[in-house]
């Protein structure tokens, strides 16, 4: 007769206390307080640790197991009659499981101490250092010693001079009188001035024969492209507007408002009256016709007599913004007549360090295209290699401008532009 659970337990019990412990090993799928075999001979209880401590049973007694049951039976005839059963299995799982504890020894031990301090150790220290200190130092110490000195150049005048390469945008025609023309208001026709242009023999105030005054001021008429000739489409001298209506026009347009965009005190009437009168006594005594000595007047200062003196390598003051020239009324109010006709001088006649108008038509040929290439000369120091008015450095709608200029341009912006 088979005995009951309580009495396995006590024999279990009374098992335990009478044999000594065995080595502790840890069984895979080991449930805390469940009892499991090692063989017939051995027993165990896991413990929290998943760990067991294997015993030998008491005499009388064998430790079998009935699929993932196990249990201490105590041994009798009818045990070994009856239940030829159970010795099968207890036979198998004596072969069986030693087995898993041999699997679950190396591997529980090894997973645990190798992944949680590996992780910790590696990941904080190696990125906290690295980050802050390479992104404060770099930021902060480039960019404000790079956009100060970009802005001290800007004020100074409306575009690049002769001698130096400089950028098309600010060097674009009207730029200095563009500014001012943009605010076009009414003005006298210029009774100031010292009347007509005494003309010379190249032509001045020959214009197209209408009355002084006559025409009004025009917008800017169209991009000229090329070497200047005629034959590309560039103004011949008899399509200029004459002396009298191109001062007159860029008078009221241009001149007495165009001090103001160098801030500084705007012309008065004898000042602009003495420049108009200078441009006619330096034609008469030069050659040069005075409607070309006041489009480049125009070009370069806007008719201001307090431009400022700008300097790209070289020195560029005044009305015309000379070569190195001594002539300067920046700052200076009123401008003395004197200093006027030097101003106007020194770029018409030259000084003694550059080329100024009559030399650079000298130098340009005979016919009407040699007004345009003088121009170009005159502010880039040469023409391109490839005789293209435009092409080469500073300012590439020059020649353009002086022509439009010629032609009556004396309102609104210059809309020159070379695709």
């Amino acid at each position: 007769m088979k005995t009951s659970i309580s009495v396995t337990l006590l024999a279990l019990g009374a098992a335990v206390a009478a044999y000594p412990a065995g080595t502790g090993l840890s069984r895979r799928n080991c449930v805390p307080g469940a009892l499991v075999c090692n063989g017939k001979g051995m027993f165990a209880l896991c413990d929290l640790d998943y760990e067991t401590t294997w015993m030998h049973v008491a005499e009388g007694t064998n430790c079998v197991c009935d699929g993932a049951d196990c249990t201490i039976a105590e041994v009798t005839d009818t045990a070994s009659h009856q239940a030829p059963g159970p010795s099968a299995p207890s036979s198998t799982l004596s072969t069986t499981k030693p087995d898993p504890p041999q699997k679950t020894v190396p591997s529980v031990p090894e997973m645990k101490p190798v992944a949680k301090p590996e992780s910790k150790a590696e990941i904080k220290p190696e990125t906290k250092p690295e980050i802050k200190p390479e992104i404060k130092p770099e930021i902060k110490p480039e960019t404000k010693p790079e956009t100060k000195p970009e802005t001290t150049p800007k004020p100074v005048l409306f575009r690049p001079n002769r001698p130096q390469p400089q950028p098309s945008p600010p060097s674009s025609s009207p730029t200095p009188s563009s500014t001012t023309s943009s605010s076009i208001a009414p003005g006298s026709t210029g009774s100031d001035s010292a009347g007509p242009d005494s003309g010379s023999d190249s032509g001045s105030g020959s214009g197209s024969g209408s009355a002084p005054g006559s025409a009004p001021g025009k917008a800017y008429i169209k991009t000229f492209s090329g070497t200047g000739d005629h034959s590309q489409g560039w103004p011949s001298k008899s399509e200029w507007v004459d002396f009298e209506s191109m001062w007159s026009n860029n008078l009221e347009d241009t001149i007495r408002k165009s001090c103001a965009s160098f801030q500084q005190e705007n012309n008065s009437e004898q000042e602009s009256a003495a420049v108009k009168k200078a441009i006619q006594s330096v034609s008469k005594s030069s050659g040069i016709d005075s409607r070309f000595i006041l489009a480049v007047l125009m070009q370069e200062s806007g008719g201001c007599v307090r431009a400022p003196t700008t300097n790209y390598g070289v020195t560029n003051p005044g009305l015309m913004q000379s070569h190195n020239g001594d002539n300067s009324c920046f700052n200076v109010k009123p401008c003395p007549e004197e200093k006027i006709l030097g101003m106007v001088k020194d770029g018409a006649l030259g000084t003694s360090s550059g080329d100024g108008l009559q030399q650079l038509l000298a130098k340009a040929g005979h016919d009407d295209s040699k007004f345009y290439k003088a121009a170009r000369m005159y502010n880039s120091g040469s023409i391109a290699s490839t005789g293209i008015l435009q092409d080469g450095i500073a300012t590439h709608c020059y020649a353009s401008d002086i022509a439009n200029r010629l032609l009556g341009w004396s309102a609104g912006l210059g809309t020159c532009n070379y695709k």
